[in-house]
C-alpha cells in the first residue's frame, strides 16, 4: 500500500495524524464547525490483537459531538505503513455511518485465517469523513498474530514391523500451507534388509494437507535374523520455512522368515 491509499490526497502516514501514534487509535482535528458540531473522530477496535482464528474485530468511529443532520459516514481504507494485505487477511466494510444525533457508529473487521506460517501483520485502518466544515480522520491499528507453523508429520507405527518379503506402509502430511513445492524424500539406513517407495513425494501448496504415502519392503536374505532398519527423510523446498525442517525418522523392525536350517 502507499500514500495514494489516503482520501482525497490526505497524508496518513505514521506521524502524519495529530495526536495519533503508531501503534494506537488516534484522531484529527478538523477546522472548527458551529457549536455543538463534531470536530474530532477516535477509531477503535475490540480487541486490537487477535489470532488469524479469531473471526470479527468491531471498529468503532466515536465522534466527540453527536453527528449533525443526516448524520456522518466514515470511509474506511487501508493505511500506507499495513504489513497485512486487505482481503487475503482481513475484510472490512467500505463505510461506518454514525447517524444523526449519535456520536458512534460500529463495523465488523473479519480476520481471515489462513493456512500460510507468516510472520504477525499489521492492518492500519483509516476512517475519513468530509464534512461541510473541514475534514475527520481517525486511525487505528489491527495486529494479527500468525497460529500457524511449518513442519512435516510422519504418521507410523513405531517400530513399523515388516517381514522379509512383506510390505507396510506409512505416511507424510505437511503442518501448514507451504509457498513453493516440498518435496520429501526417504531413505533406508540399510537397504539389505529393506528399502522404501517411492523415492520422494512432492507436495503443492494446493494440496499440502493430503497425506501421501510410502511403502517399505523387508528384503529377503540367508541369514535367519530380525533385523532393525531406519527411515531418514529430506526436506526440499523453495519456501525457506520448509528448506531446513527435521522430519522425524521411521524405526523399522523386520521379521526374518527363513526357515531353520535354511
Amino acid at each position: 500500500d502507499t500514500g495514494s491509499n489516503s482520501p482525497s490526497g490526505n497524508a496518513v502516514g505514521p506521524t502524519g495524524n495529530t495526536g495519533a501514534q503508531q501503534g494506537g487509535p488516534g484522531v484529527r482535528q478538523s477546522s472548527p464547525g458551529a457549536a455543538g458540531q463534531p470536530t474530532a473522530v477516535t477509531l477503535a477496535l475490540d480487541p486490537a490483537t487477535v489470532g488469524e482464528n479469531a473471526g470479527e474485530v468491531t471498529v468503532t468511529a466515536t465522534l466527540d459531538a453527536p453527528a449533525p443532520d443526516g448524520g456522518v459516514s466514515f470511509r474506511l481504507v487501508p493505511g500506507p505503513d499495513d504489513t497485512a494485505e486487505r482481503d487475503a487477511d482481513y475484510t472490512m466494510p467500505d463505510a461506518i455511518a454514525v447517524a444523526a444525533g449519535e456520536r458512534s457508529g460500529t463495523g465488523v473487521i473479519a480476520v481471515v485465517d489462513d493456512h500460510l506460517d507468516e510472520f504477525g501483520e499489521a492492518a492500519y485502518i483509516v476512517a475519513f469523513a468530509a464534512l461541510d466544515y473541514g475534514d475527520l480522520t481517525g486511525r487505528a491499528v489491527l495486529t494479527i498474530l500468525d497460529d500457524d507453523i511449518s513442519g512435516v508429520t510422519v504418521n507410523a507405527a513405531s517400530p513399523l514391523a515388516v517381514a522379509e518379503g512383506g510390505t507396510a506402509t506409512y505416511t507424510v502430511v505437511l503442518d501448514s500451507m507451504p509457498t513453493a513445492d516440498v518435496t520429501v524424500t526417504p531413505s533406508s539406513d540399510d537397504v539389505g534388509a529393506a528399502t522404501v517407495s517411492p523415492a520422494s513425494h512432492t507436495f503443492q501448496p494446493s494440496a499440502w494437507n493430503t497425506p501421501l504415502t510410502f511403502t517399505v519392503s523387508g528384503v529377503a536374505d540367508a541369514d535367519t535374523s530380525d533385523e532393525t532398519v531406519a527411515i531418514s527423510h529430506g526436506v526440499t523446498s523453495a519456501d525457506a520455512k520448509y528448506a531446513v525442517l527435521p522430519v522425524a525418522t521411521v524405526p523399522v523392525a523386520v521379521t526374518d522368515t527363513t526357515p531353520p536350517g535354511q
